[in-house]
């Protein structure tokens, strides 16, 4: 969906995001001291937020990812 240079990019700044939440997910069920549902709450919505926003990519079955901007603009239409 995005052009190669940003994709690389795009993964260096996931891992990044990913690794906080290694060290964050430990607390996680802290949170139940709380309100006792709060963390299957959390991980629940999070997950269905995710899945919803993964509907507006754009399908790329059968075909070339994009190299550039352009291709990438072209591949959104």
């Amino acid at each position: 969906m995005m052009p190669t240079v940003i994709r690389s990019g795009g993964v260096g700044v996931m891992s990044t995001f990913a690794r906080f939440g290694a060290m964050l997910a430990p607390f996680v069920p802290l949170l139940a001291s709380y309100y006792e549902p709060l963390p299957l709450l959390l991980f629940g919505a999070l997950s269905l937020v995710a899945g919803l926003l993964s509907l507006l990519l754009p399908e790329t079955f059968n075909r070339k990812l994009p190299d550039t901007v352009e291709e990438a603009i072209a591949l959104g239409k």
